[in-house]
């Protein structure tokens, strides 16, 4: 763990300056069972966050996050998914000092979802609105990979 007072010196010279999307991708793998199932409200949403620290400078971070939904039938905790929905954004920042990967770690679990969650959560109710499925919000607060497949998760933090 990271002490507070390294960790807050940091975020006073943290400034983002860039996010985009970076992919995103959604597949509906059985239609049916979700329109039955919708109006029984019988679905279950797995949500699921995966962060990397792509590039560190002494004055520039890159970071990529991706998040994911996966859509089951509540009934049956082990079933396949009905449907799965990813995006991935990256997020430039202007640092004072360099983003380490300890000081990474604390803050992707706050800073970097405060960033970024109010674009994924666009993103995601409006994909599945248009995909036809129930209207996907995603909650504010994630703390796991587990929605976002192993394919897309991020490799470890390089240390650049």
């Amino acid at each position: 763990m990271i002490d507070p007072s390294i960790f807050n010196q940091f975020l006073q010279g943290v400034r983002m300056t860039d996010l985009w999307l970076q992919s995103c991708q959604a597949h509906v793998l059985d239609r049916a069972p979700i329109s039955r199932e919708r109006k029984k409200k019988q679905l279950i949403l797995e949500f699921g966050f995966a962060p990397e620290l792509v590039k560190a400078t002494a004055r520039k971070a890159v970071v990529d996050v991706t998040f994911g939904v996966k859509v089951k039938r509540k009934k049956q905790a082990d079933s396949k998914e009905l449907a799965f929905l990813s995006v991935t954004f990256q997020v430039a920042y202007e640092t004072k000092t360099k983003m380490t990967n300890e000081i990474f770690d604390q803050f992707s679990k706050v800073t970097l979802l405060v960033h970024t969650v109010p674009f994924a959560r666009q993103w995601l109710h409006t994909q599945s609105v248009q995909m036809g499925i129930e209207p996907i919000l995603l909650p504010l607060a994630i703390s796991h990979p587990a929605a976002v497949p192993r394919g897309l998760r991020k490799r470890k933090a390089s240390k650049q």
